[in-house]
């Protein structure tokens, strides 16, 4: 009979760049998430780096602390905007319920009109662009989790304990995501396979 690995896992490189560096050899000794390989970071790293400068740059156009979420009726230029349009609101019900008891004259109201749909623009305005830069923000902290995931993906680690069968990529070497690094067997437990006739197989309990 012989004994066979109960498990046989080829790990493979989850990002494409250069195979910065190689930890392991044949009949190496591993153990589940050892790290077995790194692709070169410097790129990666760079991206990284760049997705978290902005995202900073577009909370601080918010002002609003770093991972922090925004109701944009919160924010200053919106409270402000909001403050004018309701002291124009409340100007121009007192204009029009001065001019019904012949207080003032229709012209004076038809300004406190214009001031309020004025500050009501503003106030729209204000609330669109916050939004805008909320919906901004959004998109960088997105971008940000994609690089650092890019950067995960070029660690790669052995998925069980065992020892590697076979060394398929080299250091320096160009992998593209998908390429094989190297094979690992599960030693612990093995398996025995026996050839037996079939009297004696069905005598095995």
């Amino acid at each position: 009979g012989s004994f066979e690995a109960e498990d046989e896992v080829t790990v493979s490189s989850q990002a494409a760049g250069n195979l910065d560096q190689i930890t392991v050899d044949l009949g190496t000794p591993v153990r589940a998430g050892q790290l077995i390989g790194r692709i070169d970071q410097r790129e990666v790293k760079l991206r990284v780096d760049q997705a978290d400068a902005a995202l900073k740059q577009a909370e601080a156009k918010l002002g609003i602390p770093a991972g922090s979420k925004l109701n944009p009726e919160h924010q200053t230029d919106v409270r402000q905007a909001k403050a004018a349009l309701e002291r124009a609101r409340y100007d121009l019900n007192a204009a029009q319920n001065l001019v019904t008891n012949g207080d003032i004259s229709r012209q004076q109201v038809d300004v406190y009109q214009k001031t309020f749909e004025q500050a009501e623009g503003r106030y729209q305005a204000a609330v669109e662009n916050v939004r805008n830069l909320v919906a901004q923000v959004e998109e960088k902290r997105a971008m940000l989790e994609l690089a650092k995931k890019l950067l995960t993906d070029t660690t790669i680690v052995s998925p069980i304990s065992g020892v590697v069968k076979e060394k398929i990529a080299s250091r320096g070497e160009y992998l593209q995501p998908g390429k094989p690094v190297v094979t690992i067997v599960q030693i612990s437990p093995l398996r025995l396979k026996l050839e037996v006739s079939e009297e004696r197989a069905a005598r095995i309990p």
